[in-house]
């Protein structure tokens, strides 16, 4: 193992490539990699190449900083290369991790694309099929083997990337150790093992189309053993899957002692996860959660939200959307009435755009700190927000919504009760997990300021300057959200 020198500055992410055998190559690849405009430090993984590959990067590493070898006593395989070099990234702190092959059919000029493209998503993959001609210069036998293992992999996991590959950029930062850590494959499997189980945890997943060239230099190390031991992999793993499904899920439950920070990463993280899954839904893969939320928000909040919005504020009125989040409610809202759509995450604020193009204008702030002159709204709304925060803070946030606020504007607020619905059902299942299933996880973060009663309520909006006006707790959203309406005092 090469050491880092004792004053060396570690970069943030870190270029990782399995060798065997890459005499020829190395020193190509490291002038390659040196050559591009990005900052990043390079380690290998070398199964004991008999062609010296280890003894060619320890004299290149002499001479230049930043590069680092792992030298294995033999070949252990090209997946537990890659695992070997993914926990080193995770041992030494590194934010992203970028792999590819030595041979040069993966183009270190793309690097920094896929780097770009990295700064929205947690792993951004390489797909081979997406040009007509992404894999035109390859001999027949190795275009017929990549095609059988893609449409195997499909059909039998449902695997909907180009998963065969090892030219990827992966966010350490989002993506927890342990997910890598349930991988089995030490062969070539571990590619599409791995990316299965990013996928199935929702991690956030972009593929960046590549054309493919033959092997620059040298000569494929795929044998025919490597081959049936994929396709034995193949079936057991496709057993699993259907069997043992939550074998393969990390953080299968939300721990007991999670609780929302509120913090820009953590709702970027949120909004990021959720911007994934819509992409990927269609109507053969769309969730019970999933289509009970959307028909949720369709049709029950958006039409109580301009009920009340309609009732409250003339047309033209200028309003805030405190925490807008996707604002897929705001619709009708947006017909009536002049937005400012405000959320603490960039990612949410992306998402409100897409779905209301430039009918709003956005601003990125923390609702307790608005951007805003005083008295220069009309009114503010926000859904499902302030359970989130302690009291102290709803006073805080509160109290801006009413310093933005003109004389006589109002505020309104959807807040779940403690005796929702929702929060009614979300309780007998935990205690059935928990004495019937033993089992005391939750499969929901606390949110610790959901209302208690009226009376609390009304006290929160006189302490922050607002004369109570309205309380609704109906049918209209199945008696799952408080409707309370606000009126600024006038002086």
């Amino acid at each position: 193992m090469i050491k880092k020198l004792k004053n060396y500055k570690q970069k943030n992410l870190l270029v990782m490539i399995a060798t065997y055998n890459e005499a020829v190559n190395i020193q190509l690849m490291f002038d390659k990699l040196r050559a591009l405009s990005l900052e990043f430090d390079i380690l290998i993984v070398d199964d004991n190449s008999p062609d010296g590959t280890g003894d060619i990067v320890e004299k290149i590493a002499a001479k230049m900083s930043g590069i680092f070898l792992i030298s294995r006593p033999e070949k252990l395989g090209v997946g537990s290369a890659h695992l070997d070099g993914i926990l080193y990234a995770y041992k030494n702190g590194y934010k992203k991790l970028l792999t590819l092959d030595c041979d040069f059919s993966h183009d270190p000029e793309l690097i920094p694309e896929i780097v770009a493209m990295g700064k929205k998503y947690e792993v951004v993959t390489t797909n081979r099929f997406k040009e007509e001609d992404g894999l035109k210069t390859w001999a027949r036998h190795r275009r017929l083997l990549t095609n059988v293992a893609r449409y195997l992999i499909y059909f039998s996991l449902g695997l909907p990337y180009d998963s065969t590959g090892a030219f990827r950029l992966y966010n350490l930062e989002n993506i927890p150790v342990e997910l890598f850590k349930k991988t089995q494959s030490s062969s070539y499997s571990f590619f599409w093992e791995s990316m299965y189980l990013l996928w199935k945890n929702n991690f956030s997943i972009i593929e960046k189309p590549i054309k493919l060239p033959a092997r620059t230099y040298g000569s494929s190390k795929m044998r025919l053993k490597d081959i049936i031991v994929s396709l034995l992999f193949l079936l057991s793993f496709f057993l699993k899957s259907k069997l043992m499904p939550k074998k393969l899920i990390i953080g299968n439950e939300i721990p007991n002692d999670f609780r929302r920070h509120n913090s820009e990463k953590e709702w970027d993280y949120y909004w990021l996860k959720k911007s994934n899954s819509n992409k990927n839904l269609t109507s053969k893969n769309l969730s019970l959660y999933d289509f009970i939320a959307t028909f949720y928000r369709r049709y029950l909040i958006r039409p109580n939200l301009d009920r009340h919005i309609l009732k409250s504020f003339k047309q033209g009125s200028i309003l805030v959307h405190a925490g807008c989040g996707s604002g897929e409610v705001d619709t009708n809202v947006l017909k009536n009435m002049k937005v400012k759509a405000v959320d603490i995450s960039s990612q949410a604020l992306d998402l409100y755009k897409e779905n209301h193009s430039k009918k709003a204008q956005v601003y990125k702030a923390d609702i307790s700190n608005l951007p805003f002159k005083d008295d220069e709204v009309d009114g503010v709304y926000n859904l499902g927000v302030m359970e989130h925060f302690s009291k102290a803070d709803i006073l805080k946030i509160l109290r801006e919504f009413n310093r933005i606020t003109k004389d006589g504007g109002k505020v309104i607020l959807f807040w779940p009760p403690v005796f929702g619905l929702s929060v009614i059902a979300l309780h007998i299942i935990h205690a059935f997990m928990r004495y019937v299933l033993k089992n005391r996880n939750k499969l929901h973060p606390e949110d610790p300021n959901k209302i208690r009663s009226r009376a609390a309520a009304f006290a929160l909006l006189k302490e922050a300057g607002f004369v109570s006006k309205s309380w609704s707790f109906s049918v209209m959203d199945l008696f799952t959200y408080v409707v309370l309406v606000g009126e600024k005092e006038k002086k």
